[in-house]
């Protein structure tokens, strides 16, 4: 069974900074491919997507459950994530999350990487 692959915005320095540590944690769980904002939008609407072998695709907070499932650096993740969802709003903040990932990366100086 391959690795899953994990579409992310390649502009964002958000992103890109869970992708170095996914792959510093679990280098062999996931194949990261950037994609180009813009561009590959209509193919991927949300800031990342996963596919898993089978060729079903996880969205926005599904794709990044999953994420957080299989790299034990994230698992602090699992609460806030799984009280998110419980209250229902587990949507609502990764849309808030997504809109302003790119402000993120510059608060969190993130843009650099």
């Amino acid at each position: 069974m391959g690795a899953e692959k994990v579409f992310f915005d390649r502009n964002c320095g958000f992103c890109r900074f869970w992708k170095d540590t996914a792959e510093m944690e679990s280098p062999d769980a996931f194949l990261f491919i950037p994609l180009i904002t813009g561009s590959d939008s209509s193919m991927y609407p949300e800031s990342i997507a996963l596919e898993l072998p089978s060729g079903q695709r996880l969205y926005g907070m599904a794709a990044v459950r999953r994420i957080v499932l299989k790299v034990p650096i994230m698992f602090p993740l699992l609460v806030p994530l799984a009280v998110s969802r419980i209250l229902g709003i587990d949507s609502i903040l990764y849309m808030f999350i997504s809109k302003n990932r790119n402000l993120l990366s510059r608060i969190m100086h993130l843009d650099r990487i």
